[in-house]
């Protein structure tokens, strides 16, 4: 056990890290994922239990509000409401005539086109000069026995649902009755119209196929079954105050209230606390089976190691004293492929050995062969600085400093560098201006407006120095003086480098055609040899930095010519110079 807790050994991490990394995360994952599960399902449970009882619930209060709406036709028809409101004369047949020609179909034509949803329809009249008759019109006084009675009569409710369970003449199952207030215009009292509909009629979605009406009962607001057969226990267990769901010895209830009936739609299901208790049985052999599993995996991993520290010793031995000597290999797992390896290494640094030998002697020959070479250039120099020294002591100041700068560029040119700083680049093109002026004097001009802070971003060399070369040779016309001017934008990333001049210009048709030149792939041979200077700054820029980069002729331009030079933005390096 101490050598599995050693945690400064290899096989103290792996082991750790298995338990850390995989077990316990599969563990916590394992147990988020049942709690999930157990929620999900009990989620579940509630809300197809839900959505069953709404479906009973609307199913319900649709055929109410049928009934509900035909109860309101009668009792608000104007006709019905004339006839009770005055009195009737037994001897005036007109008075028979409106009860038996408008009145009575009234009620009969209800009563028939609402057949499948009502079982009687009855209007108790307050008029007791109206004869009972034709099986629905009945004098009030039939129900001042009745308990709901009076209690409707004095209240401010137009209409009411009530639940007879021993109705005369009907049968055991109940009946729910919609009794409705009829008033007249003016507010006089004219009746009572009262809808009757068996129980079964009214919950008769229960006994369709798809509803598991085992699982369903129906009680009022005091616990009396109203439909299904539940327990006593199911009984005491529901709450019928409002709807709700819970879990209560072993079993879900969720609960439904039908106001205007004062009634509760009760789902009883298997609660899943039971499944719950379950997994925790198994909850518990799973660990057991992972600390047997840890144990299983140490044992396997002690093996290994054991294997790994014998091989660590031979390739101790076989670097011992600077010597490296390879080692046999007379195996073909992942250990065996490691010594392959590592026999390969040893050869790969044997012969990086003897290559680090081999440089070196070419290095000192090389560095010797580079002092002898030195030697050419710098009498070059030393002989230029002569010449300069002995015009300006001859008062020839002009080619003195015509020397000097021939100087600078010569060794501006001999340096192998291939990228300088913008700032450099510019001196350069100057001194070449300078030379310049020794045979135009002051005909050309060359001004460059660049910001400070771009003076150190590094560019290729000589990527300017020609194309003003080629303003002048091409551009410069007798008498006139050639101005040329340079300046710099940066985009993002993005330099374009503006050279501009007032000279002979280009025509635009070759124009056009140097700027297709100029598109094609570096690898193409340009094909007007007046314009190499353009064509190898160009070829440059696209072989270093892409194709997207190069030099681009202004084609716009109606007077002089417009070279722009795009390469990216790269900063500034102080190896640069």
């Amino acid at each position: 056990m101490n050598n599995i807790l050693n945690f400064s050994s290899l096989k103290g991490k792996i082991t750790f890290s298995y338990i850390l990394l995989i077990l316990l995360p599969f563990i916590l994952i394992a147990l988020y994922s049942y709690h999930q599960s157990y929620q999900f399902i009990n989620s579940e449970i509630e809300n197809n239990s839900r959505k069953t009882l709404t479906q009973v619930k609307h199913a319900i209060e649709s055929k109410m509000s049928v009934l509900k709406n035909t109860s309101i036709n009668i009792s608000f028809n104007y006709t019905l409401k004339r006839f009770l409101y005055e009195p009737y004369s037994q001897d005036d047949f007109s008075s028979y005539e409106m009860y038996y020609s408008n009145i009575r179909p009234l009620v009969h034509y209800a009563k028939t086109y609402q057949r499948g949803n009502l079982n009687n329809l009855y209007v108790y009249m307050n008029n007791p000069t109206i004869p009972e008759g034709f099986g629905s019109f009945y004098q009030e006084d039939r129900l001042h026995k009745e308990e709901w009675y009076m209690p409707f009569i004095e209240s401010d409710a137009d209409n009411r649902w009530i639940y007879l369970a021993n109705e005369k003449g009907t049968s055991s199952n109940g009946i729910f009755s919609l009794i409705q207030k009829i008033n007249a215009d003016n507010g006089v009292y004219l009746g009572i119209t009262k809808i009757d509909i068996q129980k079964n009629d009214l919950f008769s979605i229960l006994d369709t196929p798809e509803m598991n009406k085992e699982h369903i009962f129906i009680t009022d607001s005091n616990k009396k079954v109203l439909y299904g057969n539940p327990t006593s226990k199911q009984l005491d267990n529901i709450s019928v105050n409002s709807a709700t769901s819970y879990n209560k010895n072993g079993y879900k209830y969720v609960i439904e209230h039908v106001e205007d009936l004062n009634i509760y739609l009760v789902y009883v299901s298997k609660s899943v606390i039971s499944f719950y208790s379950q997994q925790i049985i198994i909850l518990f052999t799973f660990v057991i089976i992972v600390i047997l599993a840890i144990l299983s995996f140490y044992l396997v991993l002690q093996r290994i190691f054991n294997t790994i520290n014998r091989t660590i010793e031979h390739m101790q031995k076989s670097t011992k004293d600077g010597k490296l000597v390879p080692l046999e290999v007379n195996r073909h797992d992942e250990i065996g492929l490691m010594l392959k390896i590592f026999n390969k290494l040893i050869m790969q640094i044997n012969d990086l050995i003897q290559k680090m030998i081999q440089k070196e002697t070419m290095q000192k020959d090389a560095q010797l062969k580079a002092l002898q070479a030195q030697i050419k250039p710098h009498f070059i120099y030393n002989t230029i600085g002569l010449f300069s020294a002995k015009s300006e002591l001859s008062g020839f100041y002009e080619i003195s400093d015509a020397f000097s700068d021939f100087g600078k560029m010569l060794r501006y040119n001999m340096d192998n560098t291939m990228y300088t700083s913008l700032w450099h680049e510019i001196e350069y093109v100057k001194q070449y201006i300078h030379l310049q002026k020794l045979k135009y004097e002051d005909l050309v001009r060359f001004e460059a407006n660049i910001s400070m802070e771009l003076w150190d971003v590094t560019v290729l060399k000589f990527s300017f120095q020609p194309i003003v070369e080629n303003s002048i040779r091409h551009g410069f016309m007798e008498g006139s003086e050639l101005q040329i001017f340079m300046s710099v934008e940066q985009v993002e990333d993005i330099l374009y480098f503006t050279i501009t001049d007032n000279g002979k210009g280009i025509p635009m048709e070759r124009r056009h055609t140097l700027n297709k030149s100029l598109a094609s792939s570096p690898q193409q041979k340009e094909d007007h040899y007046e314009r190499i200077g353009i064509q190898n700054v160009n070829k440059r820029i696209k072989l270093y930095f892409g194709s997207e980069f190069g030099v681009f002729i202004d084609e716009e331009v109606e007077e002089g010519t417009k070279v722009t030079i795009k390469i990216p933005f790269q900063e500034g390096d102080e190896n640069v110079v």
